[in-house]
């Protein structure tokens, strides 16, 4: 029984390791597939601030990447947009681009750079960044996929909800690191609830069966070999009682 115990610790410690090596290489795989989209959307506004007063170049931008629900430019005036004014004034000053107008709900951000004599504003949508698919997570609905900037929360995936989790589920593996972005400083965090419920249970099964075999067999063989034994033993009582016996004949006579 303790042998079963130590083997079954060894696999689940085992089960256990590759199944966070797994969820650490898709979480690195994301993270980097973000960063590449947000690198993407600087480079975008960067080409379409050099663009200037080409109207026709912002026209295409959102039939060409899915993510981009509109390209949006200011040559007087002010945006139709609130809070844009403000990130452009900041995009000014750090000369960089600057993320406005977050809505949680719907999972989109503007991104606005300032630049003379036109400032450009991107609408991105965060939850058609990644394609269907390209997704490195794979279609697993207990994880929890955020993307985090201050005290604003985008969800990329729910995951399960606490009182849905199946029975043992705990929170387990986390991946929490900042997209490689200075204009787009999001911190991606993905949650991996695991506990007994995902154990190798099969696995944990056959070891039990097979040392419950070997158990039986070991047993049957001590019980075969004490058998053995104590037929020898009477075979040698018996032998010695004949001897006596016979002694005892060979005496009287």
């Amino acid at each position: 029984m303790v042998i079963a115990l130590l083997l079954g610790m060894v696999v689940v410690r085992m089960d256990i390791s590759a199944r966070r090596e797994s969820f650490l290489v898709q979480a690195r795989t994301m993270h980097a597939a973000l960063s590449r989209h947000a690198a993407q959307h600087d480079a975008m506004l960067a080409t379409l601030a050099l663009l200037g007063p080409d109207k026709r170049s912002g026209a295409r931008v959102p039939a060409i990447y899915p993510q981009i629900l509109a390209a949006l430019r200011r040559d007087s005036g002010g945006w139709e947009q609130p809070g844009l004014e403000a990130a452009e004034a900041i995009s000014r000053q750090a000369r960089r681009p600057e993320p406005a107008g977050f809505n949680p709900l719907n999972r989109r951000y503007f991104l606005v750079l300032a630049a003379d004599p036109t400032s450009h504003a991107l609408h991105i949508d965060v939850g058609q960044l990644i394609g269907a698919g390209d997704w490195p997570i794979g279609n697993d609905p207990a994880m929890q996929i955020h993307l985090v900037h201050h005290s604003e929360h985008m969800v990329l995936q729910r995951g399960l909800p606490d009182p849905l989790q199946p029975f043992g589920l705990t929170e387990g593996f986390v991946f929490e690191k900042q997209l490689h972005s200075t204009s787009q400083p999001f911190t991606l965090r993905i949650l991996r609830p695991t506990g007994p419920a995902d154990w190798p249970w099969r696995w944990l099964a056959a070891i039990g069966i097979a040392m419950g075999v070997l158990v039986a067999a070991v047993k049957t063989g001590i019980d075969n070999w004490r058998a053995r034994q104590r037929a020898e033993s009477l075979l040698r009582i018996g032998q010695v009682a004949r001897l006596n016996t016979l002694g005892e004949l060979a005496g009287g006579m």
